[in-house]
């Protein structure tokens, strides 16, 4: 166990085309400690790695181009059938905007996640979703992440190549490389190569594993370029870095979701030792700040809307705010029901895109608004992020002019207008 609750991670470290360095530290599994007897993972070690994919989506467009199927200013509707909500991305939007997070566009993950990391869409949904995303800005005006754009491109790369994104990147990256045991096709039982898996974790409040402020490398030292790519998925935090006049790469996974930013610090603090930085950081001080801060996150949510809270009670039955409310935009539904009676106390239950396994309480906050009732580790265990802005937590109800509830606010995408 370390200071920030997770688990298990391995690094390793390459300089000048050579591995110098590979570690792995814990164990896989909690269920290992018995059946393998607490074995370490190791460079054949499975992990899930997040965004760091968009490196390897990134590499499958580059090649391409270079092959002469995609130019890099050909508009992404030139390809696929993309016709977002602006007329003027539809016609100027590019595989660059795309890779650069230039597009401006909602990032508007909830759409396709919610908890127990179940997918909300399928795949032959993608574009229809990602057109519904509401521009936040004009095109290219500003760097705006969105796990969106390398969705398409994946669309793009199918388009192209006539075959499916997991064989175009084995057939292209992994087996030229000789990367036999790395995939994308989702793995689980026969499709497993092994049992050398790290399994997901998440990190409760009192930094017990659940199955499932950055420092600066500054002071007086060398500038060095670096180039990073950061991944997260629920139960994995991953890192892979470049430093490229050194000729040196870095790459750092963790199976659990800490209290703090793991990977990222263990790379910090090897960068350090790379560097011979004259001004170390002390990453176990910070781990322990963070994490005692990170695990009161959500009590401290709770403690400030109860502070801002107006005292105007619940004046109708809970009996009106239950039916189905659905965007038009991108069929994204919403179902509101009164709770089985296995509760004293009445509260209402929402269930995202209506199904049983995204079903959360409700309380009461003030007049025709609920909000979320679930405490940090209610939303480790069920491998949800618990770093979320306070708005998420909150619904609104509104009624139309006869006083009858016909509309909910849901504010997941704090970059967009509530009315949108």
């Amino acid at each position: 166990m370390f200071h920030d609750g997770r688990r298990v991670s391995i690094i390793g470290v390459s300089t000048n085309g050579k591995t110098v360095f590979q570690e792995g530290f814990g164990c896989r599994s909690k269920s290992q400690r018995t059946k393998f007897g607490s074995e370490a993972p190791d460079g054949e070690t499975i992990y899930s790695i997040g965004s760091i994919t968009q490196v390897l989506t990134a590499s499958l467009i580059c090649i391409l181009v270079d092959e002469g199927k995609l130019e890099w200013h050909t508009p992404v509707s030139d390809i696929i059938g993309l016709k977002s909500r602006s007329a003027f991305h539809t016609s100027h939007m590019t595989a660059i905007d795309l890779l650069s997070h230039r597009t401006s566009l909602a990032g508007s993950d909830y759409w396709w996640t919610e908890c127990k990391s179940e997918l909300f869409i399928q795949r032959s949904e993608t574009l229809f979703f990602f057109n519904a995303l509401q521009p936040t800005g004009s095109l290219r005006s500003s760097f705006k992440y969105n796990n969106w754009n390398f969705a398409i491109l994946g669309e793009i790369i199918e388009e192209l190549t006539g075959e499916s994104y997991d064989t175009v990147l084995a057939d292209r990256i992994f087996k030229p490389l000789g990367m036999e045991r790395t995939s994308a096709a989702y793995m689980c039982g026969d499709n497993m190569f092994d049992d050398n898996f790290a399994d997901a974790y998440a990190v409760l409040d009192d930094r017990l594993p659940f199955l499932l402020a950055q420092p600066a490398v500054a002071g007086e030292n060398e500038a060095h370029l670096v180039l990073q790519n950061y991944g997260s998925l629920p139960g994995y935090m991953d890192l892979f870095s470049i430093v490229p006049n050194m000729d040196t790469s870095i790459v750092v996974l963790v199976n659990s979701s800490g209290l703090g930013d793991p990977a990222d610090w263990i790379y910090q603090l090897i960068l350090e030792t790379i560097i011979e930085t004259k001004t170390p950081n002390d990453y176990v001080a910070l781990a322990k700040e963070a994490a005692l801060y990170h695990a009161g996150s959500i009590k401290r949510i709770v403690s400030n809307k109860e502070k801002a809270r107006r005292n105007i009670p619940l004046r109708r039955p809970l009996s009106d705010f239950t039916g189905h409310y659905r965007d038009s935009n991108q069929d994204f539904a919403i179902v509101v029901r009164q709770p089985r009676q296995y509760r004293s106390k009445a509260q209402p239950q929402i269930l995202f895109r209506g199904r049983e396994s995204q079903v959360w309480d409700l309380v009461h906050y003030e007049a025709d608004i609920f909000r979320l009732d679930a405490t940090f580790n209610d939303l480790a265990k069920r491998s949800m992020s618990t770093l979320v802005d306070s708005a998420c937590f909150t619904f609104r109800f509104d009624a139309d002019t006869d006083g009858r509830i016909w509309r909910l606010h849901w504010e997941h995408e704090p970059a967009v207008s509530v009315e949108d």
